[in-house]
């Protein structure tokens, strides 16, 4: 259960005192806190959980407001790990306080605070609904959709084309816009595209995840390079078939000819069979004349 805690002018200066003598406790090896703001929809602030560490909780607050604990911890194995911030918590460019505290038998720990500023926390998602259109001048545009504030991005366009071995890497800032020039009509080319938060609206690293990949070219164009793979797919399984048909046919031969050499000749069975019926037919006229 959340709870709050609010602070005097009396009381603000012994709570100072505690967080700086908790912070200063020797043998605490936790790992620090990691705290992501997920396109600015969610953020989750995260730690590693080592055997023989203690349960955490984790208590929060913004400049000098009221701490107060995590509402919805992340667990794994029955121990936190983490805590889910929604986007009505999320503040940015002020400070953002994370404490510790952990029950280990008898003994509390406290691993260092640390402070955040969010906005220097924040993780785009991919950019979205890329589209690629020829140009009159030998030149392809690509296009997408900002994930957030178009302003407060920037962008890493990776492309290459089927003739090429390495990707080629262009930057753009706020715009949604790359246009590559003198493009050759008969090669396929491959497009993808990740954002980060610009310098004008925070100092995060973290890169998205990588847009999906979208193609140009008058070779194969995606859907025609799935059919592409498709015919070549039947094609093989044609050709075994077929294979194994010619292989069934030769041994359907190879067995023929065994049969055939391995029994009498027709012949050699039929000519004595008649041979001796006409004898059989003798021997009863004979038998018929003498009674």
């Amino acid at each position: 259960m959340s709870s709050s805690y609010f602070l005097g002018s009396g009381e603000l200066f012994p709570f100072i005192c505690l967080l700086l003598l908790h912070s200063a406790e020797p043998n605490v090896s936790s790992e620090p806190v990691k705290c992501i703001c997920y396109n600015s929809d969610f953020m989750e602030c995260t730690w590693s959980h080592s055997d023989g560490e203690p349960n955490y909780t984790m208590h929060y607050w913004y400049a000098s407001e009221p701490a107060q604990e995590c509402g919805s911890y992340i667990q794994q194995d029955g121990y936190n790990i983490g805590c889910k911030f929604t986007k009505d918590k999320i503040r940015e460019f002020v400070n953002f306080h994370v404490h510790r505290i952990g029950i280990n038998g008898s003994e509390s720990v406290f691993p260092p605070n640390q402070t955040f500023q969010l906005q220097d926390q924040v993780k785009p998602n991919p950019p979205a609904n890329l589209t690629v259109n020829a140009m009159a001048n030998s030149s392809i545009s690509l296009t997408w959709e900002a994930p957030m504030i178009p302003r407060c991005l920037q962008y890493e366009i990776k492309y290459r084309s089927n003739k090429d071995k390495d990707w080629q890497t262009e930057y753009c800032n706020e715009q949604t816009k790359f246009t590559l020039p003198s493009v050759n009509p008969d090669d396929l080319y491959v497009f993808c595209v990740r954002s980060k938060i610009n310098d004008f609206c925070g100092l995060s690293h973290l890169w998205s995840k990588w847009s999906s990949h979208i193609y140009w070219g008058e070779i194969i164009t995606e859907p025609e390079e799935k059919n592409f793979y498709f015919w070549i797919l039947i094609s093989i399984l044609a050709v075994v078939v077929l294979l194994l048909i010619i292989l069934c046919r030769l041994q359907n031969k190879r067995l023929q000819s065994i049969f055939r050499t391995s029994g009498p000749a027709p012949e050699q069975t039929i000519v004595p069979l008649i041979e001796k019926i006409n004898q059989t037919n003798g021997t009863i006229k004979e038998t018929q004349e003498v009674q």
